[in-house]
């Protein structure tokens, strides 16, 4: 049975359970960009690389290196549900894993296979800190699979440049939908891009990454609503604030 999860630590999770050769890491962000782009396009290459380090230049290499061993993840996925292969999905509460989730019910509904198993991430965690003897998972029905490959098919249909987790669903939204919020969190006095990021994450009620935050600042910077005060070669040791023209 393969394994699915959606974050590079998961991929060390699992492996301190000695489960290693059936981990797929899922790196596609289908939560940012359009969607008519395929898992395995350059596109998504250049997302997912500068998601990890594009303001964290030493992790470059990294970034490459799991994108050239789990590109093919999508494939894998298909061929799965092509053979009716079971599939353990590892859910988080972000809207990269549930597209993701969204994207391998629609092929399964394609391929009619009922064959997905979501398992608790927070629960492996619980699990392995021998908070808790089971780890909590179940079958997908074909109902919720069908339910499941529709959301998808709307998310298609509305191809939006962002996705969000919000309310127990996928919610598309436009790339600065967390503008406002962002501005709001800036002063006068003068704060690093890493420190105003950090604010932003705790502030909002929806799991987005550091990265995304970053490329908003740095839209609102060229968009002339924030300013630099201080500049420095790593982005996010640089000093802004509000720009009082």
């Amino acid at each position: 049975m393969d394994e699915i999860v959606f974050e590079p630590s998961d991929v060390n999770m699992l492996a301190a359970l000695g489960i290693v050769e059936s981990v797929k890491l899922f790196p596609f962000m289908l939560s940012m960009g359009e969607l008519q782009y395929a898992c395995d396009s350059e596109y998504r290459c250049k997302q997912f690389v500068n998601c990890l380090s594009e303001y964290y230049p030493d992790s470059q290499i990294e970034a490459r290196q799991l994108w050239s061993k789990y590109h093919g993840t999508a494939n894998a996925v298909q061929c799965d549900m092509i053979n009716h292969k079971p599939l353990r999905v590892w859910v988080r509460s972000s809207a990269d894993c549930w597209c993701g989730i969204y994207y391998i019910c629609y092929y399964a509904a394609k391929y009619g296979t009922n064959r997905i198993l979501l398992a608790s991430r927070e629960g492996l965690k619980e699990f392995m800190e021998g908070k808790t003897d089971k780890i909590s998972q179940k079958y997908l029905t074909e109902e919720t699979i069908t339910e499941y490959a529709k959301r998808w098919g709307k998310l298609l249909n509305e191809n939006t440049s962002m996705r969000i987790w919000h309310a127990n669903d996928v919610k598309s939204v436009n790339i600065d939908y967390f503008d406002q919020r962002i501005i709001s969190l800036v002063s006068r006095i003068p704060i690093s891009v890493g420190e105003l990021t950090a604010d932003v994450l705790k502030a909002i009620s929806a799991p987005v990454s550091d990265w995304y935050v970053m490329k908003r600042i740095e839209a609102l910077l060229k968009k002339g609503v924030l300013q630099v005060v201080i500049p420095n070669k790593i982005f996010y040791n640089t000093i802004v604030q509000l720009n009082e023209e």
